[in-house]
């Protein structure tokens, strides 16, 4: 019995489809897996210092440090879209401590200010309304009107004050470019977590499955 060549040409196509399907799906799933590898380790070590911005408790099972600005829009995204998941499931439930770490690469000295006031005011003040403001405009911090807030804050608040004059140098928030920089970061946000490091933009499902798939390395 022959085969015409349309049936040859139908197989052939089928054939071709088929291994192309494959080969896409082969992909998606390694473009998956990749998502939750982490980018490098830790060359040098992160430490805690008294002006990180810290969600959660000292008894937590373990850190995850964030190094972010408020200009990066996938920082943005972490916070508007993933954190409440993330504090909800992790931090409430004392599996995980977030430790914020701000970032000003350019070291522009209105946004370096804007930082500190922020870090200062998480020790002496309601950190979540100014988190909120920078968040919502991170341009805010060239104006004069968020320079007046600031010292109204200063006024009000001795203990403020003292801590944005004690620390007019920034030298916390150049401690955070170094650790950045000495481990190789390169984009915010970076995630870091049991010593591995994940660079860039996490969707909220992803930054879930990475987070539990690091606690559990933490208990084996």
């Amino acid at each position: 019995m022959s085969v015409n060549n349309k049936t040859i040409t139908s197989l052939t196509v089928y054939a071709i489809s088929l291994i192309l399907v494959i080969l896409i799906t082969f992909k998606l799933i390694s473009v998956s897996s990749a998502k939750h590898k982490p980018t490098a380790q830790l060359s040098s070590p992160i430490t805690l210092n008294e002006l990180d911005i810290i969600y959660g408790q000292e008894s937590s099972k373990q850190d995850l440090f964030l190094f972010f600005n408020y200009n990066c829009m996938h920082c943005q995204a972490f916070f508007n879209e993933a954190f409440d998941t993330v504090k909800k499931e992790f931090i409430d439930q004392g599996k995980i401590r977030l430790i914020l770490k701000p970032l000003e690469v350019e070291q522009h000295p209105d946004v370096l200010y804007a930082l500190q006031t922020a870090v200062c005011i998480n020790r002496f003040g309601s950190f979540n309304e100014l988190h909120e403001l920078l968040l919502y405009n991170p341009m805010v911090v060239y104006s004069d009107e968020f320079k007046n807030l600031v010292d109204d804050f200063i006024n009000s608040n001795a203990h403020l004050a003292e801590c944005l004059l004690d620390n007019n140098d920034y030298s916390y928030l150049k401690n955070n470019i170094l650790d950045f920089y000495k481990n190789n970061m390169t984009a915010t946000p970076t995630f870091v977590i049991n010593n591995n490091i994940y660079k860039g933009f996490k969707d909220t499902q992803t930054l879930i499955k990475i987070i539990r798939k690091e606690l559990k390395n933490t208990t084996q």
